[in-house]
């Protein structure tokens, strides 16, 4: 069986399309724990806000 040689621009386009497929998993993965980390990010903001206050009040 002879082996099968492949243009450049059908290895170009496999590559094109395997790098998409891995965006979309990252993509898919990053809104998942952004999701998550949006929750946790918004109680940290508010203890930051809150704790920023204190400090102010007391150097005031």
């Amino acid at each position: 069986m002879p082996a099968k040689f492949k243009s450049p621009e059908q290895i170009f386009e496999e590559q094109e399309e395997k790098e998409n497929q891995v965006d979309e998993l990252i993509e898919g993965k990053k809104q998942e724990e952004g999701e998550q980390r949006n929750d946790g990010e918004q109680k940290k903001a508010g203890a930051g806000i809150s704790g920023e206050v204190k400090s102010r009040e007391l150097l005031t």
